[in-house]
């Protein structure tokens, strides 16, 4: 079994980590590598289904590789912020201390250019 780095499994963290963030959020949750992520987002989600969990990621390459990042990671992080700039009810966000050492853009900017839609709605 794969414990994170304080050597609990993964599920008991995931629930202690519930148990402690009771109430409105967004509340943040930072771990310490990207592997760790994918699993405790599954299992907060499966613990507690009535919660918006949602997972920041990082680019998975420097800034200066010749290899481009995976755009669906850099769409998730950039709706994730645009979603918090409006003040969208987020229960937990999961991120990873690499990706929260990040810059993003300041909020003037994703006010201005970010549009949520919802499903139904029309451009």
């Amino acid at each position: 079994m794969r414990t994170i780095d304080y050597g609990i499994p993964k599920c008991a963290w995931a629930t202690h980590s519930l148990e402690r963030l009771d109430g409105p959020g967004p509340h943040l949750i930072i771990i310490p590598t990207e592997d760790d992520l994918e699993p405790l987002i599954s299992d907060l989600k499966s613990l507690a289904p009535d919660r918006l969990i949602f997972g920041y990621c990082d680019d998975e390459h420097h800034p200066y590789s010749p290899f481009t990042p995976n755009p669906r990671n850099t769409w998730s992080r950039l709706g994730l912020l645009a979603r918090l700039s409006v003040g969208e009810s987020i229960g937990i966000v999961v991120a990873t201390a690499s990706a929260i050492g990040r810059s993003v853009p300041d909020l003037k900017t994703i006010d201005a250019t970010s549009l949520l839609l919802a499903v139904g709605e029309e451009l």
